[in-house]
């Protein structure tokens, strides 16, 4: 069977996908280094670095749950009653960072999911890292120690799947059903009672390729008791055609797909549907997810001869585009700026083109860290032509 291999794919994209648009709720471990990051930067210099003002320090948990010369100043699990966030907000008479602007918000939320979160600390803080960022020039771009503990750039692992016992593990049908159980046994929870037949078809179904399931396909998997219908009933919808233009489109919005150009002319892309068809072929077709990235980025260096990887690297020219600008020069800078924040927003998690509202971490790139990106794009050309939207474009 296919199933496996079909879901792995379409599962894997999904995923990437969802990781793309924001980051997972409750990750403990990624919690604790954005606001980790953030006092490393901004507080540990005169908290346990430098020196240790007030007599907090913020180098360790223990350290910071001490407290300072006027008592504690968090409350670990409660936001509302932590004064190093009324500080942080500028709240108080001593408003934190001293003698600096405000935080900015993403980074007060950082703090305030690690406090509701318990205070943890994956690490203890440098106590040189706040110094160095502060001496630092303006502008140097580096790759620090709280960088590299973002979640986004931890090694994959194979977590062990948790222990069922008892009646619950009669529920169990695969790996992923125990560790959905365990979390929902935590909140005193269970499984909901199976569905029905007739529900599960049409689930799967709409699930698969968006369609409803027909009359005579729902009676005829009701009716079927062999005990591999169901896979069977997966692996046909997985061959259907309309499986790779149902979960093709989620990849076709984060590569900001469009048949126009956008602004007033928006001048009609008449070959876009290439791109789009051969997004849809590479999900039915089971393609490897590196090599469909890499056809995208760079299919016409990597395999000139193949047809397919030249119509790939339309990724890279899919946004809008105001070709009779005046300014060609601007036009040329803003559709590089675009193909590298596409890329690098939908490839890894690390968005340079939202920067100024993403996670600490990620913003730490800055635009020299990007140059690099971008250079690797300079090198294509540019499209010249006259917007006509009489004619369309070219």
């Amino acid at each position: 069977m296919r199933t496996g291999a079909r879901f792995n794919f379409g599962v894997g994209v999904a995923c990437l996908i969802a990781v793309a648009m924001a980051a997972p709720a409750g990750d403990s471990q990624g919690v604790a280094a954005d606001a980790l990051a953030v006092l490393e930067t901004h507080c540990v210099r005169c908290h346990g670095g430098e020196k240790t003002k007030g007599g907090l320090d913020l180098v360790t948990r223990e350290a910071l749950l001490r407290g300072g010369e006027n008592g504690a100043v968090v409350t670990p699990g409660k936001p509302g009653a932590s004064v190093l966030l009324r500080s942080v907000r500028h709240e108080t008479d001593a408003p934190m960072p001293h003698k600096e602007k405000k935080l900015a918000e993403v980074e007060i939320a950082a703090i305030v999911k690690w406090v509701e979160a318990g205070t943890p600390y994956s690490r203890p803080l440098s106590r040189t890292g706040g110094a160095a960022a502060a001496t630092k020039p303006a502008g140097e771009f580096a790759i620090s120690d709280a960088d590299r503990q973002h979640w986004a750039f931890q090694p994959v692992k194979r977590p062990t799947p948790p222990v069922i016992d008892g009646a619950a593990a009669a529920a169990v049908a695969n790996p992923i059903d125990r560790f959905v159980l365990a979390k929902l046994r935590e909140a005193g929870l269970g499984f909901s009672p199976a569905a029905s037949r007739e529900t599960l078809i049409r689930r799967v179904t709409f699930d698969l390729i968006g369609l409803p399931a027909t009359p005579v396909e729902i009676d005829g998997f009701v009716r079927d008791e062999s005990p591999g219908a169901y896979e069977a009933l997966i692996d046909r919808l997985l061959a259907s055609p309309r499986y790779g233009e149902r979960w093709g489109r989620h990849w076709l919005d984060l590569a900001r797909y469009a048949e126009t150009d956008g602004f007033e002319h928006d001048a009609v892309r008449p070959h876009s549907w290439r791109y789009r068809d051969y997004v849809i072929r590479s999900f039915n077709a089971d393609k490897p997810y590196d090599r469909f990235v890499r056809e995208q980025v760079a299919g016409d260096e990597l395999w000139p001869e193949d047809p397919d990887a030249q119509v790939a690297t339309g990724f890279n020219l899919l946004g809008p585009d105001m070709v009779d600008s005046a300014d060609q020069v601007q036009r040329r800078h803003n559709t590089l700026n675009d193909m590298t924040d596409t890329t690098a927003a939908g490839v890894p998690r690390a968005d340079p083109g939202v920067r100024a509202v993403s996670r600490p971490q990620v913003r730490t790139a800055g635009a020299a860290g990007l140059l690099p990106v971008t250079g690797v794009f300079h090198a294509g050309g540019v499209r010249t032509r006259t917007a006509d939207p009489e004619r369309g474009g070219a």
